[in-house]
């Protein structure tokens, strides 16, 4: 997980938990359940984030929310 470009974070899939993560005002809630991935909650007005496909190891991709700079993906 990235905010702006600087990794803060890198968490298991094989543990279920549920990470926020804050800038200023600005929030998202990733959830990690099962080994998949998705953002459940997020302080940007879009929530573009919040409706995108979750991802996992079989069906990899990016999660970005660009309002508050946020980049989930899935890496080896």
């Amino acid at each position: 997980i990235s905010r702006d470009g600087e990794e803060i974070g890198r968490y298991s899939l094989e543990k279920d938990q549920v990470l926020r993560f804050e800038e200023d005002e600005d929030y998202n809630i990733v959830e990690i359940k099962d080994g998949v991935v998705r953002v459940t909650e997020a302080s940007c007005k879009n929530q573009i984030c919040v409706h995108s496909a979750p991802i996992s190891k079989e069906k990899p991709g990016m999660i970005a929310c660009l309002p508050n700079k946020l980049i989930v993906e899935i890496q080896e």
